[in-house]
């Protein structure tokens, strides 16, 4: 893409951005802010004006939780002024300093100039501690639990607030807030809205349609996402751009209405700081898959450790966690915005309108968490943010779909010139036309085959899954434990199926592809064997299985260890599967003139010898059945030619049916 193009399309989303934010702005001619505790409304027509902003100072009684009824006694201390919204633990009152934990009261006077109005204060998370808003006396909501200490306080993220009828031309907003929360905000983060109860409705319907269509865009990508990196396994960046926007949704859970289905402030809590932690080093893993040149290779992994660790300190309640990861946030942002630049410098491919993207995802970011310092006053952008990065990766993904188009209508055309002019090609051309065939051929069988597999293969386990979960979902106040005890064992055992199979196609795909890296090295053998016995044990333990080893503790190979160890791995697998109770495996190798043969054999029921030649080819559907009813994909032993041939070594097979089978590999030594 040229850097016309991109300007161009930098341009249009600015435009976009600008209606948004014109949409929700309201420009009245003065906008009244409260003063040593008082807001004058005489002038505000609330069916006019709309709703107003309880911003400006108010009344703060630290380490007080007065009545309404104690101000109407005139039982107060003389009042200190602080600024609403802002935490109380960013503001300090003569040199003083409040500090996170305690607990406060609120107090707001509201002129007004008409004694017959329906209102209601309004604001989805204003206040992230416990509250309870008292208006004229009369208890109208809150959030949580208000108290003295710890142990007899809750917290909430849900601000529920009764409309109340105005029967004076005052109002008396007193609210009590407390926090005891490490990892938890003290006072006000965003503004409460006063207003007529229509506008306020109107006010709640919008906000919900603009969340529900940001989560069901974010939701239809994760899916999208998710599906293609299934069918190309090794573009990464599918799997981590829709595992980022799940985070995405996990922390923005509380806005888009998680709490209503949900009422545990404490999953809520950690759910929303577990899509946080997690959504930066999956980003940094995003950018690593895009741009892997500009990029430290070592910083995706540290931001990864960086995020588990400090969710893990999170859970153990560790004081300054979540100040410490806002910082790793904005220096991450900061970073990935010097990568994208580089990259656009380098004119990587789409790097200028993906700088914008990240710029724009990295500035509602930064700006979320200076909102959260307090150190700014602003909305939350993060959102907005989100769904614009997934506008570009739309289009993105669109230039890239057009550009295959190309590629294919070129190819349709070439391949219609060349069937027209056959008659005319030499006899050359003829042979080698016969072996593009031959390989057309093998390609089809190898993609009729993977389609076999997933169709076949993967629909009983998966099948399995869905009708165990719904006997279990629909019957289980009904199911004894036995019962229950079955079904859950029957799930883990297809779901290890599952996987099994799934990790087998995973690396069938990528050897298609040429993604795996070939990294020979000096191994130790015995090392290796022993390590997969100590894997798969348990499964020869079942039958009573013997397996023994016979194996210098020195021998040396020279290897790739993923894929010996793969190798050795599903020929141990295979031999326990294939072998009966009470039978005996047997583990062997030697070195003899710079190569080294190792010998896997066991008792078990055999192969026919027609069928041996069909064990390492794709294109044939050779599937055995274990001894005790194992069912198998053959991916494994195609797997084990593969990898062996990676290495010019050699893959032999002796049988003999109802006594057991011998595999022989011969590698490097």
């Amino acid at each position: 893409m040229n850097v016309f193009k991109s300007i161009l399309i930098t341009i249009l989303l600015l435009i976009t951005l600008t209606g948004i934010s014109s949409c929700n702005s309201n420009t009245p001619i003065e906008i009244p802010h409260s003063a040593k505790g008082i807001l004058d409304l005489r002038n505000w027509d609330f069916v006019k004006d709309g709703n107003i902003k309880l911003n400006g100072q108010w009344e703060f009684y630290w380490q007080r939780l007065y009545k309404p009824s104690d101000f109407q006694k005139e039982l107060v201390e003389k009042p200190e002024y602080i600024k609403v919204p802002k935490l109380w633990s960013n503001q300090q009152q003569d040199s003083k300093k409040y500090p996170l934990y305690g607990y406060a009261t609120y107090r707001l006077k509201v002129l007004l100039n008409d004694d017959k109005q329906l209102i209601n204060l309004y604001s989805k998370t204003a206040i992230y501690s416990s509250s309870q808003i008292f208006i004229n006396g009369v208890d109208v909501g809150g959030n949580g639990k208000v108290s003295y200490k710890k142990e007899t306080g809750s917290a909430s993220y849900n601000l529920l607030i009764k409309p109340f009828q105005v029967k004076s031309d005052e109002l008396e907003i007193i609210i009590h807030v407390s926090n005891f929360e490490k990892n938890r905000s003290g006072g006000f983060i965003f503004e409460l809205q006063l207003g007529e109860v229509n506008h306020i409705a109107k006010l709640e319907k919008k906000n919900l349609i603009i969340n529900l269509l940001i989560i069901g865009g974010i939701l239809i990508v994760i899916i999208y996402h998710f599906a293609l990196f299934m069918m190309r396994p090794f573009k990464r960046s599918n799997l981590y751009l829709a595992l980022f926007n799940l985070f995405i949704v996990s922390y923005f859970s509380s806005l888009y209405g998680l709490q209503y289905f949900i009422p545990n402030f404490q999953f809520i809590r950690d759910i929303r700081i577990l899509g946080w932690f997690m959504a930066v080093p999956t980003f940094m893993l995003l950018i690593k898959s895009i741009f892997p040149k500009e990029i430290n290779n070592h910083l995706p992994k540290l931001a990864v450790i960086i995020g588990i660790g400090s969710y893990l300190a999170f859970l153990f309640d560790i004081e300054y966690t979540l100040d410490f990861y806002k910082g790793v946030t904005i220096v991450s942002e900061l970073y990935i915005i010097v990568i994208a630049i580089l990259a656009a410098i380098r004119n990587k491919e789409n790097a200028y309108i993906f700088l914008f993207s990240i710029t724009f995802v990295a500035i509602s970011g930064i700006n979320d968490s200076l909102l959260h310092f307090g150190l700014i006053k602003s909305v939350n952008l993060a959102q907005f943010g989100i769904f614009m990065f997934l506008l570009i990766q739309s289009f993105i993904l669109s230039s890239r779909f057009s550009t295959a188009y190309k590629k294919n209508v070129k190819m349709s055309n070439e391949l219609a010139y060349v069937n027209k002019n056959l008659e005319n090609l030499v006899l050359e051309r003829t042979k080698k036309i016969e072996d593009q065939n031959v390989q057309l051929e093998k390609l089809n069988a190898t993609k009729d085959r993977f389609f076999s597999i997933i169709s076949h293969d993967l629909r009983g386990p998966v099948c399995n899954l869905a009708s165990s979960l719904g006997l279990i979902t629909e019957s289980f106040n009904e199911l004894d434990e036995k019962t229950k005890f079955e079904l859950l064992s029957s799930l883990k055992s297809s779901s290890d199926k599952t996987y099994h199979l799934l990790e087998n196609l995973l690396i069938w795909s990528r050897i298609q592809g040429d993604s795996i890296r070939f990294e020979p090295g000096n191994l130790l053998l015995n090392q290796m064997v022993t390590e997969n016995i100590e894997l798969l044990q348990a499964n020869a333990d079942q039958k009573q299985i013997k397996i023994s080893v016979q194996i210098p503790e020195d021998l040396e190979i020279y290897a790739d260890n993923y894929m010996i160890d793969t190798v050795i791995r599903n020929l141990l697998g295979n031999a326990i599967k294939f072998t009966g109770n009470n039978g005996k495996i047997d583990i062997s190798a030697e070195s003899n003139e710079n190569k080294v043969e190792i010998v896997i054999s066991d008792t078990g029921i055999g192969i026919k010898e027609k069928d041996r030649e069909k064990l390492f080819r794709i294109e044939h559907n050779f599937q055995l059945i274990g001894t005790n009813g194992e069912k198998g994909s053959g991916l494994g032993l195609i797997l084990c030619k593969e990898f062996i041939d990676k290495h010019n070594g050699e893959i032999l097979v002796e049988s003999i049916l109802g006594k057991g089978s011998t595999f022989k590999l011969f590698l490097p030594g």
